[in-house]
């Protein structure tokens, strides 16, 4: 998409979202279509194409697109990760968080 179709989606969207009472989020996109929604493994060799996602480390398939939109979804519940946050620092942040979230998960069973 150009930067000129973008904007004009992007103003429709926060229109349409005003009218329907609704927040618009931007996230942080960095890995979010190598990312397992699973596991969490963060590998370039996740992604096979355009359309397939598979897991190195759990086996997890599915469509690549779903796994992406998963990932930008689950970056809501991230607060060290914003829109500004440098490409290269998001991996070491999601292995923090979810090591983090794992040890106390952990800790209520």
């Amino acid at each position: 998409m150009s930067n000129s179709g973008l904007s004009k989606v992007t103003k429709r969207l926060e229109e349409k979202a005003v009218v329907l009472g609704k927040k618009i989020e931007k996230q942080n996109p960095a890995y979010t279509s190598v990312e397992c929604p699973k596991c969490h493994h963060v590998n370039k060799r996740n992604r096979k194409s355009q359309a397939h996602f598979k897991c190195l480390k759990c086996g997890y398939k599915r469509n690549a697109d779903y796994v992406g939109s998963l990932n930008i979804r689950a970056r809501r519940s991230i607060p060290t990760i914003s829109v500004y946050t440098p490409y290269r620092k998001v991996p070491g942040l999601l292995e923090e968080f979810y090591s983090s979230f794992r040890s106390q998960t952990k800790a209520k069973l």
